[in-house]
């Protein structure tokens, strides 16, 4: 079952195919990932992934496999992105990112 969702997700958003994701997100998302990349320059595939997922509400099982790691895993990216993005906490992440795509949606 896991595999399958993988490839479902795999298709559908193609995230296993960078440039193509990133064009969906840009066209979905009104250059979601081009602000990203401009507001933190040094923020990972990784890590856009998972700004990706959460904007996409993806399931934290869902991105446990997407991402190939584990619960505290995913927890720990969430904490350093969070950091990175000088915000005071992982919840300010989401909040942070779901602001700006209503900003521009």
């Amino acid at each position: 079952r896991d595999r399958l969702d993988v490839e479902i997700y795999q298709k559908t958003l193609e995230t296993n195919n960078r440039e193509a994701f990133y064009q969906k997100m840009n066209n979905i998302y009104s250059n979601f990932i081009s602000w990203l990349q401009k507001q933190h320059p040094d923020i990972t595939d990784k890590e856009i992934l998972f700004c990706s997922m959460e904007i996409l509400e993806i399931t934290n099982n869902h991105k446990i496999l997407l991402l190939q790691t584990t619960e505290n895993g995913l927890y720990k990216l969430k904490q350093r992105l969070a950091k990175k993005m000088n915000l005071s906490s992982t919840k300010d992440l989401n909040h942070y990112l779901k602001t700006r795509c209503a900003v521009t949606n």
